[in-house]
């Protein structure tokens, strides 16, 4: 059919780090009614502390929930804490809930109190008083990411696009860091949370002694993860902000230390790597794409502007192949022609094996008529290896030297979209400051779009992690970051949050995913014993996924 990239992003790697996991195992297993703290850390396994835990907590009806709906609904830490953490704990909320980060009799210090209670034994039991760091962040929406001791309702009747909610990551102080500029003075698109789903590769025996692995799998991916407008709720283009709390004798209750700083970005480390070692298992990332094309080497170009393309016959226009491979592709699914967006592939000629023989173009064109079409699996590993994903903005017909053109979004680190399109090459002057070229002459590009089906679950969700030695399922931790369409789009008018009436809360303990209608900046980081390599894409595909799940070991 296509070429399949021979390396496979499915390998295991260790890091160093805390989790829940059996602590959300042994609560899934009590009452709903409370225990006592005492008798709770009595039962507790001492070799395992309170971090990296993940809970969600989606309200299906927004507009009714108080703050009380979501407290109870918080699960209190046992009384003993090992006196080497220093506990953190990241609140992930979505707009309908921004106005409550902001007050802290609201929400804040009742859910610190209700985490962690009102007694320093908590924070240490043999050593001083310590503190909470909470780092607070609005985002668009929320999901489950899989079934774990999920209460009162299925997967099956939540929007696919995200619920409101909130979620809770308990980790590190170490594992948080941020810019202390005033975000009030930020616009929207300079305020960010950064997400690095971090690999220890010096701690990984696999990778150490097998070059293959140090060749594909990247030792670390940082997500650029753009933040929710909430201005009509808040009246801040975007909500992030950083507070330091503490117990004080005098008066009962979590205290702030100083005034909640206001960031223009903040970044998490996840797992945190302060303390005990994780093992890890290898970031997932899942793109669903179908292949239009095979790929074509680039024959001219000029900035984020594609001119010609070769398929080793002969020259023809960025553009005519493309065009060509659209309407057949109309005809093969027996719809009407449509506005249909498409991305393309960008790769150096020795990232990837690829076949671009008439017979692959031939199981592509197959490939459209199936009920549902194959989804191309090539891009998640060809992203890790140096590949880029652009957007095609605009491009085909014109006349002269427009003739032909094919526009790509710049990406990661370049000027705007608008800054650059075909119509501007009319002009010469433009032409000399083009941005720098991403699709260079001698690279290969190839074509894809989305599925032509409602959006489907993620292959994650039906991969089975890989057993761990003495641990069950909801030992796992897992934390995913994923782009969807935006609300206002008329492909998700028939899955608005409304529509989900058939219970109050759902509950998800030990994973979240964190939800963008904006894109995502990725950056690959691969470390060898020679070099170090860094690569960046923009990722912006609706139902796009990137997931980083863990399990805890002992020391």
């Amino acid at each position: 059919m296509y070429a399949r990239a021979t390396a496979k992003c499915s390998r295991l790697w260790s890091t160093s780090s805390l989790t829940l996991g059996r602590l959300h195992h042994y609560r899934a297993r009590q009452s709903k009614s409370d225990h006592s703290s005492r008798k709770y850390s009595r039962r507790l396994d001492r070799n395992l502390a309170p971090e990296n835990g993940i809970t969600t907590i989606l309200a299906h009806q927004p507009a009714l929930t108080r703050p009380e709906d979501v407290l109870r609904r918080l699960d209190p830490l046992p009384v003993f804490s090992p006196a080497q953490w220093r506990p953190a704990c990241v609140f992930l909320a979505t707009p309908t809930f921004a106005k409550w980060t902001l007050d802290d009799d609201v929400f804040l210090r009742p859910a610190l109190t209700r985490l962690f209670g009102e007694s320093n034994q908590i924070i240490s039991p043999h050593g001083p008083k310590r503190s909470i760091e909470v780092l607070v962040a609005v985002v668009d929406a929320l999901r489950l990411n899989r079934p774990v001791t999920w209460s009162n309702t299925d997967r099956t009747h939540l929007p696919w696009n995200g619920s409101e909610g909130i979620a809770y990551i308990l980790t590190d102080q170490r594992s948080i860091h941020f810019n202390q500029e005033d975000g009030a003075q930020r616009s929207l698109s300079e305020r960010n949370l950064m997400f690095t789903f971090n690999v220890d590769r010096a701690s990984t025996n696999e990778a150490k002694n097998n070059a293959e692995n140090q060749s594909s799998d990247p030792s670390s991916t940082v997500i650029k993860f753009p933040l929710a407008n909430t201005i009509f709720q808040t009246g801040y283009p975007a909500t992030l902000h950083h507070s330091e709390w503490q117990l004080v004798a005098e008066t009962p209750g979590w205290h702030r230390k100083a005034a909640t700083k206001d960031l223009s970005s903040a970044s998490l480390t996840w797992p945190s790597t302060a303390l005990v070692h994780m093992q890890n298992v290898a970031s997932k990332l899942s793109i669903e794409l179908v292949p239009l094309t095979v790929p074509r080497q680039v024959e001219a170009s000029m900035g984020n502007i594609v001119r010609h393309l070769s398929d080793g016959r002969a020259t023809m226009p960025a553009s005519h192949e493309l065009e060509v491979s659209i309407s057949e592709y109309f005809r093969a699914r027996g719809i009407s022609p449509h506005a249909l967006s498409v991305w393309a592939l960008v790769f150096s000629s020795n990232s990837l094996d690829f076949d671009s023989s008439d017979s692959a173009q031939d199981a592509i064109r197959e490939n459209w008529s199936h009920k549902t079409p194959e989804i191309s699996e090539v891009i998640n590993s060809a992203l890790t290896k140096g590949a880029r994903l652009h957007k095609v903005l605009s491009g085909g017909g014109g006349w002269g030297k427009k003739a032909g053109l094919l526009s790509l979004d710049p990406g990661v680190g370049q000027a705007p979209a608008s800054q650059l399109r075909d119509d501007d090459l009319i002009d010469s002057s433009v032409e000399e400051e083009a941005l720098t070229e991403i699709a260079k002459p001698g690279a290969y590009i190839q074509f894809f779009v989305p599925p032509p089906a409602s959006p489907r679950e993620y292959k994650i969700l039906h991969q089975k992690t890989p057993a761990r030695e003495g641990l069950v399922e909801s030992d796992l931790q897992q934390l995913s970051i994923g782009v969807v369409p935006s609300t206002i789009d008329e492909q998700t008018a028939s899955q608005t949050i409304s529509q989900v009436k058939t219970a109050e809360f759902t509950t998800s303990v030990g994973g979240c995913t964190v939800l963008t209608e904006s894109a995502l900046d990725l950056r690959f980081e691969r470390a060898t014993d020679l070099q170090r390599m860094i690569h960046t894409t923009k990722l912006d595909v609706p139902y796009a996924l990137m997931t980083h799940p863990a399990y805890p070991t002992r020391r």
